[in-house]
């Protein structure tokens, strides 16, 4: 899908929207919004995997706890 047409809003507005319709200022705050958003999704993400992958290492073989 190209960039101009990726949802930035929860209802749907796009830079493709923004730019025929919108304002410089509310394509540059919907952008910064998606923006921040994305980034801290793909940071709660990656934060889940460590926390899995740690508590799978506390685990012996057979899934008994380590002692």
């Amino acid at each position: 899908m190209p960039c101009w047409f990726i949802p930035l809003t929860a209802i749907g507005e796009t830079v493709n929207y923004y730019v025929h319709s919108g304002t410089k200022l509310e394509l540059e705050e919907a952008l910064a919004d998606w923006l921040r958003r994305t980034i801290k999704s793909i940071e709660e993400e990656h934060s889940g995997k460590q926390k899995r992958s740690a508590e799978g290492e506390q685990l012996a073989v057979g899934g008994i706890p380590k002692t």
